[in-house]
């Protein structure tokens, strides 16, 4: 009997340490896969529209005029990108081509939004994100 419980408590202990030690995933709620949660298929961070206003609004000073009026291009853009990544139908070169006019489109419109300080400001933001990806994805060797 006593060696019937040890055999157990082993085999629950070695169950325990293999569970710890194995390497885990960030398990989504049920119903939600990686792109929802805020990330990319390619590993790259999504960020929620609402947490991109309130990041232009701190560096660019924005109102709650603007802060209002960039919601729903944020948004908007958000979904499209999302429709052009699951666009199966697309070769690498369209979808980055889609991406790219995409990224512009909203761009003009965020311009549109703000004054001409703002907009240098902006355009300095996102000159230093290129640059930053660009730096990123030749230290990681990934192809672009």
């Amino acid at each position: 009997m006593i060696r019937n419980i040890s055999i157990f408590a082993l085999s629950a202990l070695l169950g325990v340490a293999a569970a710890v030690g194995a390497p885990q995933e960030a398990s989504a709620p049920a119903g939600q896969d990686k792109t929802a949660q805020g990330t990319h298929a390619n590993g790259r961070r999504q960020r929620d529209p609402q947490q991109q206003v309130q990041r232009l609004a701190k560096r660019l000073q924005l109102t709650t005029e603007q802060q209002t009026q960039l919601l729903p291009i944020l948004s908007q853009r958000a979904e499209q990108a999302k429709a052009i990544r699951n666009d199966t139908t697309l070769s690498v070169t369209d979808r980055r081509a889609k991406m790219r006019d995409l990224r512009q489109e909203s761009e003009a419109q965020i311009k549109n939004v703000l004054t001409d300080t703002q907009k240098q400001q902006y355009d300095a933001m996102v000159q230093r994100g290129r640059s930053h990806m660009k730096r990123h994805e030749a230290g990681t060797g990934s192809a672009s």
